[in-house]
């Protein structure tokens, strides 16, 4: 069964209750380098002419690199405009694409909101994806950038002790991979844990993300490790707060359920919002029940980053 063909088993009524929600492309062809960067253009033109309304010059940008052995990554901060002089709480929010397509370019205006609605400086991390790299260099590639930016916080203007993780889809499963590794950190502390629609289980009767993750696994063994599949961490509950955004067409919803199951029964603390008729995806759609998630999201992240 084909993933698009989903909603129809969870909302048999999608296109009447959300009738506005726009269908992305989806990549095609081998994941060759050049069909993928050929595919973040498309996309990303497609979401600048969706996102247009939206006033980015309400934050500034600036560039940030993060060192992973040979390997220097790239981000982007968004930071509230008139605030570079403070010290400003600061989001990590790790972009989704299954780990393999997109790039932090398609993420402008979820981390431009972000940084607009919680007066947060936002990092939107980029790291590298399948096919060449596999689980566990994206993760340490995110890891590494959370280390950097809490040992240089003072030169980027953040506060390294107000820390909030978030991301969508992979991104999500990177965001609590992440999260878990600071966990063994005495130097590094999470106040929030953001998750959109995130991935969550390599497991066979999950089968909708199976194939896909068993390809970021890299081999059999990593299916069970939980920062491979956060599913079968021992330890939720020594998690951060936890917001999950998921919508009732989702493929991952399921999964997300069961996720959220596991972290209030070990007695962790999460909060789940379910969308109804909502796709994967649906954060960066310009529709209400997608503005609602991100402001919820904000409304989250400045409540545990104590924003004043």
């Amino acid at each position: 069964m084909n993933i698009n063909d989903y909603p129809r088993l969870f909302e048999p009524g999608f296109c009447e209750i959300s009738p506005k929600a726009q269908k992305f492309e989806e990549f095609e062809g081998e994941p060759t380098p050049e069909n993928i960067k050929k595919y973040n253009l498309q996309r990303k033109r497609f979401l600048d002419g969706l996102h247009k309304g939206f006033s980015f010059k309400k934050v500034e940008q600036e560039r940030f690199y993060y060192q992973n052995g040979a390997y220097q990554g790239e981000g982007i901060i968004y930071r509230p405009a008139n605030r570079k002089d403070e010290k400003l709480p600061v989001v990590l929010y790790y972009h989704g694409g299954g780990w393999m397509k997109l790039c932090k370019e398609c993420y402008e205006y979820e981390c431009a909101a972000l940084a607009e609605q919680t007066g947060c400086a936002v990092l939107n991390v980029d790291y590298r994806c399948l096919p060449e790299y596999c689980f566990p260099v994206p993760l340490n590639d995110c890891y590494a950038a959370l280390e950097e930016i809490v040992k240089r916080a003072d030169d980027y203007g953040v506060d390294r002790e107000r820390v909030a993780l978030a991301g969508d889809s992979a991104g999500g499963n990177l965001a609590i991979g992440v999260s878990m590794m600071a966990r063994k950190s005495p130097k590094i502390s999470i106040r929030f844990l953001g998750l959109a629609y995130p991935a969550v289980a390599a497991s066979r009767d999950l089968y909708e993300t199976y194939e896909l993750m068993s390809e970021y696994a890299g081999n059999e063994e990593n299916l069970k490790n939980p920062l491979v599949s956060p599913l079968f961490d021992k330890e939720p509950e020594k998690l951060p707060p936890i917001l999950i955004l998921i919508g009732s067409c989702d493929f991952l919803l399921d999964q997300n359920l069961r996720y959220a199951r596991l972290v209030m029964q070990q007695g962790g603390n999460v909060e789940l919002k379910l969308y109804q008729g909502m796709p994967h995806g649906f954060l960066q759609m310009t529709i209400p029940h997608g503005e609602d998630a991100l402001a919820l999201l904000s409304n989250r992240i400045s409540r545990y980053l104590k924003m004043e």
